[in-house]
This record gives C-alpha cells, sequence and structure tokens, in this order.
C-alpha cells in the first residue's frame, strides 16, 4: 500500500475508483459533474491536499482531500474522504486521515472539518480517534434519496493544539505516507 499526491497517470485509476463509491456517499466530496470529470480535476496537478491511497497492483483504494478555506477561512480545510466499501475495516480511512493531517501542517492551516451523517458510528469514532471532536448537529439536514431526513455532525480537529498530544501517543502525521 501506498499512500501519495494524486498524479497525471492516476485519471483511469480514480475513475475506476470512483465508480465503486456508492452515490448517496459521493454527494459528501461535492464535487460536481461525472467521475471522469472528478477524476481529470484531481490528476491534473500534484496538490499534497489531494491524497490516494494505491495498491501494488495500482487499484486506488481510497482518496483524501483537503479543500482550502478562503479570505478569513484561509487557516481551514474541509476533508472530504471516500474509500471503496471492498476495502473498508482495513485501516485505510485512518491511514489516509493521518497523511492528510501531516499535509495540512505543513500546508499551514490550523482547522480542519469534516462532516458525517450520525448514522456512521463508526465513521464518527475513527475521527474522534484522530483528535476531532463534534462541534454541530444539525438535525435533519441531509436528505436521502427516498426522502429520509438524516442527522450530519461536523466534526473539526484544531490541529495545532492536537499535535503535541498526537505525538504523545505514537500517532505521527505523516508517518502512513509511503
Amino acid at each position: 500500500m501506498t499512500i501519495r499526491t494524486c498524479e497525471p497517470g492516476d485519471q483511469e485509476a480514480l475513475e475506476a475508483f470512483l465508480r465503486t463509491i456508492p452515490e448517496q456517499e459521493r454527494a459528501f466530496h461535492k464535487a460536481e459533474g461525472a467521475d471522469a470529470a472528478l477524476a481529470a480535476e484531481w490528476s491534473s496537478q500534484r496538490d499534497p491536499l489531494r491524497l490516494v491511497d494505491v495498491a501494488d497492483d495500482g487499484v486506488v483504494r481510497g482518496m483524501i482531500g483537503i479543500r482550502r478555506g478562503r479570505g478569513m477561512s484561509a487557516h481551514t480545510g474541509e476533508i472530504t474522504l471516500l474509500v471503496d466499501p471492498a476495502f473498508r475495516q482495513q485501516q485505510i480511512a485512518t491511514n489516509l486521515v493521518v497523511a492528510a493531517i501531516g499535509e495540512a501542517l505543513k500546508a499551514g492551516l490550523s482547522h480542519v472539518f469534516v462532516e458525517v451523517t450520525a448514522e456512521h458510528t463508526a465513521t464518527v469514532g475513527m475521527f474522534r480517534k484522530l483528535g476531532f471532536e463534534a462541534e454541530a448537529l444539525l438535525q435533519g439536514f441531509i436528505k436521502r434519496r427516498d426522502g429520509e431526513l438524516q442527522d450530519l455532525i461536523m466534526m473539526t480537529n484544531r490541529l495545532e493544539e492536537n499535535w503535541a498530544a498526537a505525538q504523545l501517543v505514537g500517532l505521527e502525521t505523516g508517518d502512513a505516507m509511503a
């Protein structure tokens, strides 16, 4: 396994990866357009805040991006994370988040946040273990295709405050990068 910056040669593998993600999960990526357009955008230039987990055979198993805030929020970043359902429960998400935190610190971000539906308790738990705290609960904020409303949790990590604590417990941000 290798976690690395997305590269121009990754477009085809990214397109195949994106086809594995259930449609309701794609909405959290907040990218407009088809898989090909998103894969082309991600692979068009190297951005240290766009990482992929690539298996030895070249298959993309997960991707994480941090969208930098603008203006008075330029010190923040929003995380989007996708993992192929066939590769879940293998620490891929955790390793991607750890690597992304390292890159966020290098990029000068002091806060990152993520939105998670309340029903995804395992994902909420993973982010908590990585220093994220629930900041807001937006009740009935997400509407599924079947019309059912779901609660949305916004979780934040104050990177600078949590960095020393992470080092104390042996969580070295960036070590997941290969």
